[in-house]
């Protein structure tokens, strides 16, 4: 359950330890610890991988579902140039929209494995 509770943080750009809002300084902008607990946010080089999975897969699927539908939706007289322009569009929009949300949902996915302590990093890190 503790697990749920973090994801679901992370999911509205807290932190996943405490639920504080002030993990970011700005939409792009994430401070280096959370100013309530103490947690460390910027871990190492590299860390960010799993965030930009995420938003790769997110995004690709958002894209597959809303072309099937509107295939199916306009066929057989497919709309191609519209369609095309749709998924380009999206395709650029949806990351910059949800891009802090993967990486509060990629820091709180991290911490539901590794159970971090206030402001050090996991063992196998340090």
């Amino acid at each position: 359950m503790r697990q749920v509770r973090m994801l679901m943080r992370g999911l509205v750009r807290r932190c996943p330890r405490c639920g504080s809002s002030g993990i970011f300084s700005s939409w792009f902008g994430l401070r280096d610890v959370c100013p309530r607990c103490g947690l460390q946010i910027e871990r190492e080089d590299g860390y960010w991988v799993g965030a930009m999975t995420i938003s790769v897969v997110s995004t690709m699927l958002l894209f597959v579902v809303l072309m099937a539908v509107a295939v199916i939706w306009t066929w057989p007289n497919l709309p191609v140039v519209e369609l095309i322009a749709g998924g380009v569009v999206g395709s650029i929009v949806f990351p910059i929209v949800t891009y802090p949300i993967c990486k509060s949902l990629w820091l709180a996915t991290d911490l539901a494995f590794f159970h971090v302590e206030a402001g050090k990093l996991p063992s196998s890190a340090e």
